[in-house]
């Protein structure tokens, strides 16, 4: 969808053609992008988004999150009502009932908003169990590997742990705070929330629900020190600790990869001395100082990791190699065609054929599954000319998703019982909004892409292959936390 824009790209030095092959090199890629924002300077002159996703979207924003959180904590700091050096524990008198090592109980406000906890996640122990559980309790328990203050570690329970500091010191969400003190003074969504937890604390390492463009105006505030309209809103050096390196962040070899650049105070550092926002699934705001360039993009890559570095690499390639210190010669015809063509973005959906002659065999006929781990019992695919409904039964009882072929159809994931706004809280009647589509990718073999939409990100990759009169069933989810019980194999005959 488009959204009009105050100043063409060349205006600010940038070309409309570029800007143009790379949003045509993005839809190329496959990658399934929601929205991407560029501004230079203070000015935004790419605003795009995929529909069914516009500006007006509150986007859940992951691990964005945690720069939020500390960015209250900065607040906090100087007001005087926290210190980097405070342990830790001292804001959870619960905790002496806990089990907690001598590495924990040292631990300050600023090992974990630089990520230099004693924290690691257990091997083969997914970082949170995403129902009902006490992850205050869960943190303080956790088992110590590595000496605080130390080796970098990628904490986001600390980040959690940091949020309800924020909220037991101010008496409200995180969120609110910063609007009362920050946000709502530089425009942010009053209508902006963040998930919580079944204990009342929001989700501060990923919960939070916003607009690109309150990205982009948080990063545009830091980038300019924590000035706003001539208001120093956050102290200035806090903010220039904030957005700098308090050393490496190179876990993996990769010392100048994505996310490698070093970790400030819950913000990232970015190549060319920039700084960013990073939340699973290309969830992104990019300052790049040197270009005074604000780039912000939502997406869900989750299950493509190779999404974020071809995606990267295209915005170095076509937008930040070619900007240039002063403005173009306008070009109205190649600025006509990037806002048609940003008019026409849709939300990606599947590849592959309408028809196969196996549909003629198997449209309407019930396929008889063993056992699995889907514990589906059964399941029939009836196909039109350009739709069609899976129609299966589970432990939940009979089911139907309706889905397009080559094209997306917006409607509810089936399955009941899932968290929307309450983490560990399944509302009655609550079912995830999603975009469907399929195709045939073969001659024999049929597949089901299903996008999240909503307040939660993910998706499902069905296949069912056909032999005939054996069929073979693969569902495989790409989410963190919710999806488990539509992830396997299964064996199948048709009826």
């Amino acid at each position: 969808m488009f959204t009009d824009m105050k100043y063409t790209p060349e205006s600010k030095g940038i070309s409309s053609k570029h800007l143009l092959k790379f949003l045509q090199s993005v839809n190329r890629k496959k990658i399934p992008m929601h929205s991407l924002l560029i501004a230079r300077g203070d000015d935004i002159i790419l605003n795009a988004y995929w529909s069914p996703f516009d500006k007006n979207t509150l986007h859940r924003m992951n691990s964005v999150t945690k720069s939020f959180v500390g960015l209250a904590i900065g607040l906090l700091i100087d007001e005087g009502r926290i210190r980097y050096t405070d342990k830790v524990i001292s804001f959870f008198p619960e905790a002496e009932e806990y089990n907690v090592s001598d590495e924990v109980r040292e631990q300050t406000v600023y090992d974990l908003l630089t990520m230099r906890t004693s924290y690691v996640l257990v091997p083969g122990r997914h970082w949170v169990k995403y129902k009902r559980y006490d992850r205050i309790k869960d943190y303080f328990e956790n088992t110590t590997f590595k000496p605080r203050q130390t080796l970098f570690y990628y904490d986001s329970p600390g980040s959690y742990i940091l949020g309800v500091i924020v909220e037991r010191i101010v008496g409200k969400s995180f969120i609110s705070y910063l609007k009362d003190k920050v946000l709502s003074k530089i425009g942010f969504s009053g209508n902006a929330a963040c998930i919580k937890d079944v204990m009342g604390y929001s989700w501060g390492d990923s919960g939070l629900l916003c607009t690109s463009e309150d990205l982009f105006k948080v990063g545009r505030l830091l980038k300019n020190g924590g000035r706003a309209a001539g208001e120093m809103l956050i102290n200035s050096d806090f903010v220039g600790a904030a957005i700098s390196s308090c050393g490496s962040s190179c876990i993996g070899g990769n010392q100048y990869g994505s996310g490698e650049y070093g970790y400030g105070y819950q913000i990232w550092r970015e190549q060319d001395g920039g700084f960013g926002f990073h939340g699973m699934g290309m969830q992104y705001m990019i300052c790049s100082p040197d270009k005074d360039i604000i780039m912000v993009c939502t997406a869900d890559t989750q299950g493509n990791d190779t999404a974020r570095s071809i995606f990267l690499d295209m915005y170095n390639d076509f937008l930040l190699d070619h900007v240039c210190d002063s403005p173009l010669d306008e070009d109205e015809k190649s600025y006509k065609e990037l806002c048609e063509y940003i008019k026409e973005l849709r939300l990606v959906s599947l590849d592959g054929e309408i028809y196969s002659h196996t549909a003629e065999k198997i449209s309407g006929r019930r396929i008889l599954l063993e056992e699995n781990p889907m514990r589906i019992k059964w399941m029939s695919l009836d196909l039109s000319e350009n739709c069609g409904t899976l129609r299966y039964e589970n432990e939940q009882g009979e089911k139907s998703l309706l889905f397009g072929l080559c094209e997306n159809i917006f409607t509810e994931f089936p399955e009941d019982g899932y968290d929307n706004l309450v983490i560990g809280e399944s509302p009655d009647g609550y079912r995830h909004p999603c975009a469907c589509s399929a195709s045939w990718l073969d001659a024999e073999t049929f597949a089901i892409k299903v996008q999240m939409i909503g307040n939660h990100l993910g998706g499902l990759f069905i296949r069912i292959g056909f032999c005939d009169d054996k069929v073979g069933v693969s569902m495989q989810k790409t989410t963190e936390c919710f999806l488990n019980e539509y992830s396997g194999y299964a064996l199948g005959r048709l009826e």
